[in-house]
């Protein structure tokens, strides 16, 4: 990978669990976060020094409500956001 990027989650919209795949340029410090809609964080499920590559994690929402969720990758000064969406 050349470029510090969230791939599009798959399945979007979800029931229970989706995969998220993300590619870094070169090996960093990165937290990967999902919040709600009121902006409080949910679940982390990255933090910490990240090869550089291509990777993939599962998020299950099974212990949440349907709704919009905001997945955030954020690395030094760089943050992307991606809406995910929870249908149950």
């Amino acid at each position: 990978p050349i470029e510090f990027r969230i791939n599009s989650a798959y399945p979007n919209p979800f029931n229970p669990s989706t995969t998220i795949s993300y590619s870094l340029a070169y090996r960093d410090e990165i937290n990967l976060s999902v919040y709600n809609i009121s902006g409080q964080q949910v679940e982390m499920l990255v933090n910490g020094f990240t090869t550089s590559g291509l990777h993939q994690i599962k998020w299950d929402g099974f212990l949440y409500p349907s709704g919009i969720y905001f997945l955030k990758l954020r690395s030094g000064k760089s943050l992307i956001t991606q809406k995910l969406i929870l249908i149950k």
